[in-house]
């Protein structure tokens, strides 16, 4: 391999420690960076393997961000000698384009009550870009807002996501693409697990579960929430659950021990 793409969420791209008192916290410590891909997993990972990598992560991305970025990159690049990590992000996740901008905007939306969208209908945060863009006032998407509450099947469109993620793993396989998944948390459409594709080529998975008769996968919050690698656990002030660099250090440490097995 002459490269490692890495394309996920916050999780993925160092979310979190762009954080002036996370930085101050650190330089005290003598480690200085400036932007948070410096400091996360990917980067830990390419001093490990002496193999450069490619941070796409980006914080609040989904599916479709992934599935974007991937198919431009196979169409455009030659990747017979790259390996590209994925990270399965969560829920309440799209992206959609802003002629006026012209880019896409992050789409976050959730339960206007954090219960249950049938109460008081859904909550919209879109941005260009959590970390390091323009945050879009609430007049900007209060018309998606309207949309989610009249028009979206919201379990529907999960299970199609899920299963336009699924895919694009068969079509990486079909072209012997190499790839890798990892996951931020559980999937929404639990016949996701029982893919051949998904067996064979995720990491951190659990031993078989009896209750559900399929292996289910140890999302990287779970991975940094027991280790207590979380930014919360080191400045207890800040209520933030991202990792800290050593939540990153030991991710890589894990990746790299999973990529000795195979």
């Amino acid at each position: 391999m002459n490269e490692i793409i890495c394309i996920g969420t916050s999780f993925t791209e160092g979310g979190g420690l762009y954080n002036t008192e996370v930085k101050e916290y650190y330089k005290k410590l003598n480690i200085v960076y400036d932007k948070q891909s410096e400091v996360s997993w990917p980067s830990h990972l390419s001093k490990i393997l002496n193999i450069p990598t490619r941070n796409l992560g980006k914080c609040g991305s989904g599916i479709d961000y992934l599935i974007r970025n991937v198919e431009e990159i196979i169409e455009h690049e030659d990747v017979s000698d790259k390996l590209f990590i994925l990270e399965y992000s969560g829920w309440g996740r799209t992206e959609l384009w802003d002629s006026k901008r012209d880019k896409y905007i992050i789409t976050n939306w959730g339960p206007r009550d954090g219960e249950d969208p049938k109460n008081e209908g859904y909550a919209v945060m879109m941005t260009t870009d959590y970390t390091y863009g323009e945050q879009l006032e609430h007049t900007e998407f209060k018309l998606w807002e309207s949309f989610l509450d009249s028009h979206f099947n919201e379990a529907d469109y999960l299970i199609s996501r899920d299963k336009q993620f699924i895919n694009l793993l068969y079509k990486l396989q079909h072209k012997q693409i190499k790839f890798l998944v990892i996951y931020l948390e559980s999937c929404f459409w639990e016949g996701l697990y029982d893919e051949s594709v998904i067996i064979e080529n995720s990491l951190f998975m659990t031993d078989d579960n009896t209750e559900v008769s399929h292996s289910v996968p140890f999302g990287l919050s779970y991975l940094v929430s027991k280790n207590g690698n979380r930014i919360s656990d080191m400045i207890p002030e800040i209520d933030d659950t991202h990792p800290n660099i050593d939540g990153h250090i030991s991710i890589a440490n894990e990746i790299y021990t999973k990529l000795k097995t195979i």
